[in-house]
């Protein structure tokens, strides 16, 4: 896991392309939130974390527009991952094969 999602060897593009996967640990609440980009509709930006039945758009995603960077994307995430669900504690990110579209 890394603490920054730029030090996950993968680019930008081919996040949205689909190819694989952000998952965000939230280590203080034992989360793991999959980051959706790309879903049925185009493009996007939620967030949805299954074991605990809970999912959020960025402000981009509600605006269906692409980040311009990995650090503006980390950014509305970990606001977003604060403002909703409290957490205070370590975020870290890793790369997954598996994509979930929803």
């Amino acid at each position: 896991m890394k603490y920054s999602i730029k030090d996950l060897d993968i680019t930008l593009e081919e996040l949205y392309e689909g190819e694989r996967q952000v998952h965000v640990h939230v280590i203080d609440q034992n989360k793991v939130f999959h980051v959706v980009l790309k879903d049925r509709h185009g493009i996007d930006c939620k967030l949805t974390c299954f074991a605990a039945n809970q999912w959020f758009r960025t402000d981009r995603g509600m605006e269906m527009r692409k980040y311009p960077s990995f650090g503006a994307m980390q950014r509305e995430i970990n606001k977003l991952l604060k403002e909703k669900i409290g957490t205070k504690g370590l975020i870290q990110y890793s790369l997954s094969d598996v994509v979930y579209d929803f």
